[in-house]
């Protein structure tokens, strides 16, 4: 997420009712963010539409999630 006031507070609310926060660096390769976020076994993930003007939130959706979503339905987890 961008320098933003609500980054803080996010991070202290999932802390309170026992979220683990992963941070993920914005400026990895597509394969890096599919291959971390398979791997996180994650219920949620919350993310900026748009960091510096580029569409992350698309990329997610469209692309990683996509991936993400068809393999535990191909693999039934």
């Amino acid at each position: 997420m961008e320098n933003i006031p609500e980054y803080p507070a996010l991070i202290i609310a999932s802390s309170l009712v026992g979220v683990v926060v992963v941070p993920l660096n914005t400026m990895l390769k597509k394969a890096d963010l599919s291959y971390i976020i398979t791997q996180l076994d994650s219920r949620f993930i919350i993310f900026n539409e748009t960091i510096k003007g580029i569409p992350y939130g698309q990329l997610l959706k469209n692309d990683l999630l996509k991936n993400t979503i068809g393999r535990e339905e191909r693999t039934g987890e």
